[in-house]
Parts: C-alpha cells; structure tokens; sequence
C-alpha cells in the first residue's frame, strides 16, 4: 500500500505498452496500478523500471520509477523493522553499504554491534520523538571512518542505557561531518572526534553518560583535527563527583572551535581544554560564546597546553555556577593568550577565577560570592605566582547588588612570583578581608583606579594627562591625597621638566623622626628653593631649625626693600655698613658687612 500511495502523488508519463491507455497526469486507482504490474516478477523491477516519474516544473526530467524509488534508501527495505524486539543492526548496515542517505523508520531500533561508514553516510531518522535507537553492548554505535566528506546522524534519538563501554558516535577522519536534531540519552561515551575536518553539531541534547566525557574532540600527533562548530549543545548530567565525565573536552592538536550556547549541568568539568599527549601546536583558537557550567565536581573551566602551551582561547559572557571543590576557572602556565570578557563566575568552592597562564585578559567580568570553602579563605580572583602579563580591567570582584552576603578574602590577590600585572578600573567593593592584596609587588605591575575603601592603586611607568593640567584630589577636604611608598623607599619625587637633572623628593620616617624634604639630582651641591609669587612669604608654623646654619642674602644698605608693618622681622645682610652699632640705623658708603632687621620703621644693625 505503501507503493500505491507513492505512485498516486506523481504524474505519470507513460506506462508498458499494454497499458497505453493510461495518461499524463493520470492518478492512477489500485486496481490500474495492479493491472500495470501484473504478471512482473513482486521482487523485481520490471514493472517499475517501465514506469516514469516526472516532477513536473520547467526544465524536469523523467526517471524511471525504479531511479526515483532508489533515491532514498530506508533501513526498512533491508528488514530493519524497528520494532523493538528484533535486532535491526544487519539492515541498517546494509542500508548503509549502498546509498549516501538512509532514512531510519519510525520505532525503536535495536542495535547489537557497531554501524560502520566509510563512505560518508547520513543516517536520518523521522524526529527525536519518532525514531529510537537502543544499543546494547560495548562499541560505538554509529562509528565513520575515512577521509570522506558529508556523513552524519540525525533527527533521531539515541537510548543507550544498556552500553556498557564505547561512543554513542565516533567519527575518526571524515570532514564536512553534521550531527543535528539529537537526543543522546544515557551511554558510556557521547560524541567522540578524531582528526576531523569540519564538524557541526546542532541542536543536541546529551544526558547522563557514565565514561569519561560527553562530547571529546581530539588531534592526534599525525593527523589534524580543524574546525568544530558546537551551536545550540545542552549536556546534563545525574552526578557531580570525581569519577564523573567531562562535559565539553578538547584535546590534543585540535585548532578552531567555536561554540555557541552550550551548557553543561553538574559532571566533573564543563569544559576542559588539555594537551594530554603534548602535541605541539596544541589546542588553539578556541572561542565559546555565552558558555554556561552549573554544579561542576572541578572547575566549569579549565585550560592547560601540556608541556607547549595553548593557542588563543576565548570566552564570551561564560556563566560558572557552584564548582563543588575547586575554582570556577583555572587557567594553568602552559594556557596562553587566554581572555574572558563579560559573564559571572559566582557561588564556586575556591577562587573564583584562579590564573598561572600567559597574558590572561579578564575584561568586565563579574566575580562575586565565591570561596564557599569557607569565608575569606579564598579570594575572587587569584593571579598566581607563574602568571605573567594578568590584566584584569572593568568588572566587579566583590558583592554583587542583589545576591547573597560576599565570602571572598579579597576581591584579587596577586600572589609573590608574578610578573607584569595590571588591575585596573575594578570594583572590589564588598570583601571579606579587604579589596585587595598585593604579594608579589612587581615593579613592572600597575594597579590603578580601583574602587574600594582601602584599595591598593599602585602604577610602573608614567601617568600622563593627554593635554593640559594632571588633577589628583580627593572628593571631600577632611581626605587627603597620601604619596608614598610600601617598602619604606622614596615615597614622592617631583621633576619638572623632563630636561631636569635635580628635583625635589618626599619620604617619611619611623617614629621620633621628622619626614624629609630633600633636593636630589645629578649636581654635587644642590640648594632647596622654595620661591613665592610676587610678595609672597614662605610660612611656618613651627620652630624653624637649621643643622647647617642659616645663610641670609646679601645687598647694599641701599639696596635694601622697603621697611613697613608688613616687612617687620625681615633679615638681610649688608656689606657696605658705617660705623655701625647694634640695633641702631644703618648708614650706607662704608665696608662693614652685618646682619640688618627690619623693625616695622627702619633697618637696624644687628
């Protein structure tokens, strides 16, 4: 029946000359349709190899109805019946043999042993919801091989509850490779990719697998694997402990990945990035987008290039969620060129964000309410003692408006032994201990325009305005604007213009000493001046003491400024006085040199 309702839908050209009364477009009754086939072998094509088929629009050509039947391959026509009591492996692997597309029916198909391809076949079903494939064993279910091109599996859902080792896929070589529109339900392995060269996987659901991983990509030292696209992937699984699989696992030589809206729910780890078998170049160029990791037992993301180092990596908006024993992220030394921008790392058992690697970028994340080990004993975010060029800019480590009470220590830490560092224009508001704190006090490191209330800015290097005057100042004049320095060095230095050679410098003392305010430079002898505007004076409000005496300048009793209210107790010194007497006026002409006082009238020796 099945036949005749297939040849009622086309329009039918011509038929066996004994039947010639039949017309174009003539739908033809069961009982034309016998009449045609009678006395043709019911296993051969003789009658159906004398009927065409004709689409119909411009340009179209007959086939024969045999051509056209043998299009599409169903499993079915090789006796996978798909009930789900016999076995159908034998009739999807034949189906498989002889076409490039083989439709499995609707029903529960069962499988004993691997579904070989080698020749680029799509296997697809009639919906997640119509067709089932239940393996029973250890193997891959569906396992390609070969450098071919345009194989696939979808439509279909995978119930393998009963696989005791093996991938539910495996693809070793094949490009141009597609999964789309599946349900992985339970397994050992999911997904497993071998030295590929392009592969998609769309709209795929995998839960609860029992092996090592959900979805592994892997490039083998004498292969390469290029280009993973991963677009619409939820993974869940039923345990969150040491021994349970990762969720997303690159590995090895593989290079191009880009992941969209992929989420993975408990597991060991979300995503990890590795380099197992120290291939170089290792993993690289790697970008996921809006990447979430709820419940992981380790971190929700983790990178670490082996013994090389990793490629650039990526991510965009990720969401970490309550890892159970670690960091929410970890990037260790050998993770390279590494950045992450937006998103919110929160909730997680040690550090938020913990960094060794290479140039990490960490650009308007939010870290917030982490260190659930215990309160302030792990910070937001850690920039460990490898580290080397950590730059953290924008973004919150601290709490968060509008979620729990904050745990972290601090909201970064840089620990001793790393190098070249920048925080910057971070809110560390909201931490336990403080906002933050500095180990490593590199010299070649900048912190600078943090927020928090006792936050460390610290700056290498020069700060510039771009034109016109530099302002630093407080918001309110009970606070002050505090220079100084940590170690107990030079604590501020002022050097004007950058042709300068001596400059005033600023350090303070320990208790019992007086601060100092020296002149320094490159000159043997170098006087303090401190000059005032027009009539100016340079006040004290304390015992001014001189070590090395006090040296007046010296003119001419002529020369001498005028002598008012405003000029009394002003000292100089002439070297032309007459006959002079102490505190009486002064006559000029003579060779006397003395000490002279203003006393609100006249000058007088003294």
């Amino acid at each position: 029946m099945r036949l005749k309702a297939f040849l009622a839908a086309f329009l039918l050209s011509t038929c066996v000359a004994a039947h010639a009364q039949f017309t174009p477009g003539q739908v033809l009754t069961a009982a034309q349709l016998n009449s045609a086939l009678a006395g043709k072998a019911s296993t051969g094509t003789a009658g159906t190899s004398q009927l065409q088929y004709l689409q119909g629009a411009t340009g179209s050509a007959a086939l024969s109805l045999t051509t056209k039947l043998q299009q599409i391959v169903n499993a079915a026509d090789f006796g996978a019946v798909c009930s789900g009591s016999g076995d159908d492996t034998a009739g999807i692997q034949a189906a498989a043999l002889v076409a490039t597309r083989v439709e499995l029916p609707a029903g529960n198909c069962i499988v004993s042993s691997s579904i070989t391809s080698s020749t680029a076949v799509t296997f697809s079903g009639r919906g997640m919801s119509a067709t089932t494939i239940t393996p029973t064993g250890s193997f891959d279910v569906f396992a390609f091989s070969g450098n071919v091109n345009g194989g696939g599996v979808r439509d279909l859902t995978i119930k393998a509850a009963a696989m005791t080792g093996g991938n539910v896929i495996s693809n070793n070589g094949q490009g141009r490779f597609t999964l789309h529109n599946l349900q992985i339900v339970n397994g050992y392995n999911g997904i497993y990719l071998q030295d590929f060269n392009v592969v998609t996987i769309d709209n795929v659901w995998i839960n609860a697998q029992t092996g090592a991983y959900s979805v592994k990509a892997y490039g083998s030292a004498v292969g390469s694997a290029n280009v993973l696209d991963m677009n619409n992937v939820e993974i869940g699984f039923s345990t969150n402990t040491a021994s349970s699989p990762i969720g997303v696992w690159i590995d090895g030589g593989v290079a191009t990945v880009d992941m969209r809206h992929v989420a993975v729910v408990k597991g060991y780890r979300g995503i990890q990035i590795t380099n197992t078998g120290n291939i170089s170049p290792g993993p690289g160029f790697v970008t996921a987008y809006s990447f979430q990791s709820d419940f992981p037992y380790a971190e929700g993301i983790y990178a670490d290039g082996g013994t090389t180092a990793t490629g650039t990596l990526q991510f965009m908006n990720p969401y970490v969620h309550q890892s159970q024993s670690a960091a929410g992220v970890q990037f260790t030394s050998t993770a390279s060129n590494v950045s992450v921008y937006g998103g919110q790392i929160d909730g997680n058992f040690m550090q938020g964000i913990l960094t060794n690697g290479r140039f990490v970028k960490l650009g308007d994340v939010n870290v917030s309410n982490n260190s659930q080990a215990g309160s302030a004993t792990y910070p937001g975010i850690e920039i460990g003692a490898s580290s080397i060029g950590t730059t953290i800019h924008g973004g919150l480590s601290g709490v968060w408006t509008g979620h729990a009470a904050n745990l972290q220590s601090y909201g970064a830490q840089t620990d001793a032994g790393s190098t070249f560092y920048t925080v910057q224009g971070v809110n560390l508001n909201g931490n336990v201990t403080a906002p933050y704190l500095d180990n490593a006090a590199d010299s070649n490191s900048q912190i600078a325009f943090n927020m928090g209330s006792t936050a460390v800015n610290k700056v290498s290097g020069v700060i510039q305005a771009a034109s016109g005057n530099l302002t630093i100042r407080t918001t309110s004049a009970s606070n002050f604007v505090n220079l100084g320095s940590s170690s107990g060095g030079t604590g501020f230095s002022a050097q004007a213009p950058t042709s300068s050679v001596n400059f005033v410098r600023s350090f303070g003392s320990v208790t019992g000493t007086a601060p100092v305010l020296q002149a320094v430079g490159t000159d043997t002898n170098i006087g303090l001046n401190l000059a005032t505007t027009g009539t100016g004076a340079v006040f004290t409000a304390a015992i001014f003491n001189p070590q090395a005496g006090v040296l007046l300048p010296t003119t001419t009793v002529s020369s001498l400024p005028t002598c008012g209210t405003s000029q009394k107790g002003l000292m100089y010194a002439v070297s032309d006085a007459t006959t002079p007497t102490y505190n009486n006026t002064l006559t000029g002409g003579g060779a006397v040199s003395v000490p002279v006082y203003c006393n609100g009238t006249a000058w007088t020796s003294h």
